[in-house]
C-alpha cells in the first residue's frame, strides 16, 4: 500500500476520482446484477414486479416491493477542511481516516479553529458514524467502510424490511490511490460486494421467498465470506469487460481482515464450485440453524460434491 504522505493528489484529480463511483453505478450495475443472478439463482425483485408488469397488483399490495436502491453518499467537507487548515482533500482524508481509525480524537476541538469548532466537530462525528467501525484487533486492516448494505431500518420501534446500499465515493477514491488501482476498478469491486450482500441476504428465490437471514444475526465471517465469494467470482467473469477489477479485488483483499478472506477455504482445490456454494447457501437461508459457525458451512460446501446424486432416467 502506498504511503499517503508521499502521494501528491490535486483537488482536481481527487474530484474526478470521486465522480467515478457514480459512473460505475450507472454503467456497470446491470452487468454485475446479471452475473450475481446467474451465480446465486436469486433476484432482487420477484418476477411479477419486474419491468412494470402487474402494476395494479403492486399498487394494491400492502407490502409494496421496491428495488434495493444504491445511494452514493458524498460528505460535505469544505467547512471542516477550513477548520482543520487543509486545502487539499486527499491529505484531509488521509488525516481524518488515520486519526479516527486510531481513535485518538479524544479532544477533537483542539484540531479546529475556534470559529468553526462546533460545526466541524459535528461534521466529524457524522463521518465517524458512517465509515468508521472499531474492531479490537491486533492485525491492522482496512476497516474504514467504502460501502455498506443495510438490511433493514427501525421505524417507530418496528423493524422495516427496506434494505438499501450506500457507497462512499470519497473513501473509495482515497483508497484507490493508496492501493495503486484505478478508482473505476475499486468502485466496481465495492459495488459488487454490496450487491452480493443484497442478493445473498435479501434476494428472492424462485418461490418468492427471501429466507430467514434478512435482519437477523449472522456471524461476520459468514456474511462477509459469502459476499466476498461472489465478488471474487464476478470480478473473474467481468475482468475482460472491465479490465483491472481482478487486481483491485486482490489488492483490497490483501489489506482486509480475516472474515473477508474465509471464502478462499470454500473453493475446491483452489477453484470455484458455484453449484456447491449456491445450494448450501440456499439451504442455510431457509434454515439458518443448520450452521452454528463458518466451519460448519465450509464443511457442507466442501462435502457437497461427495454426496450421492440421484440417477437420471436417461442413460
Amino acid at each position: 500500500m502506498n504511503n499517503p504522505n508521499r502521494l501528491i493528489v490535486s483537488n482536481d484529480q481527487f474530484d474526478e476520482a470521486v465522480k467515478a463511483t457514480t459512473f460505475v453505478r450507472k454503467h456497470r450495475i446491470r452487468a454485475i446484477e446479471e452475473r450475481l443472478h446467474d451465480l446465486t439463482s436469486l433476484k432482487l425483485m420477484p418476477k411479477k414486479w419486474e419491468n412494470g408488469s402487474n402494476i395494479s397488483a403492486q399498487e394494491d399490495s400492502q407490502d409494496k416491493i421496491k428495488s434495493i436502491p444504491v445511494r452514493i453518499i458524498r460528505f460535505e467537507v469544505a467547512d471542516i477542511m477550513v477548520a482543520m487548515n487543509y486545502d487539499n482533500e486527499f491529505q484531509f482524508w488521509a488525516h481524518v481516516l488515520f486519526f479516527l481509525h486510531k481513535n485518538v480524537f479524544e479532544n477533537p476541538w483542539e484540531l479546529f479553529n475556534e470559529s468553526h469548532r462546533d460545526l466541524s466537530e459535528e461534521q466529524l462525528q457524522q463521518i465517524r458514524k458512517k465509515i468508521i467501525r472499531n474492531y479490537n484487533q491486533e492485525v491492522a486492516g482496512i476497516d474504514d467502510l467504502l460501502g455498506v448494505f443495510f438490511p433493514c431500518k427501525i421505524k417507530h420501534h418496528t423493524t422495516v424490511l427496506q434494505p438499501w446500499i450506500e457507497l462512499y465515493p470519497q473513501v473509495i477514491a482515497y483508497f484507490s490511490f493508496l492501493l495503486g488501482v484505478s478508482v473505476e476498478s475499486l468502485a466496481t469491486v465495492v459495488l459488487t460486494h454490496e450487491l452480493a450482500h443484497a442478493y445473498t441476504l435479501a434476494g428472492y428465490d424462485i418461490n418468492g421467498s427471501r429466507g430467514n437471514l434478512l435482519c437477523t444475526y449472522l456471524p461476520e465471517d459468514m456474511a462477509e465470506g459469502i459476499a466476498q465469494y461472489y465478488t471474487n467470482a464476478v470480478c473473474e467473469q467481468l475482468e475482460q469487460q472491465y479490465n483491472g477489477i481482478k487486481m483491485a479485488f486482490s489488492e483490497l483483499l490483501a489489506k482486509q481482515r480475516t472474515p473477508y478472506k474465509v471464502f478462499q477455504k470454500w473453493k475446491r482445490n483452489g477453484s470455484f464450485d458455484h453449484e456447491a456454494v449456491r445450494s448450501v447457501w440456499i439451504k442455510y437461508r431457509d434454515i439458518p440453524l443448520n450452521y452454528s459457525d463458518e466451519q460448519a458451512l465450509k464443511n457442507d460446501i466442501q462435502n457437497y460434491n461427495q454426496k450421492p446424486k440421484s440417477k437420471s432416467l436417461w442413460p
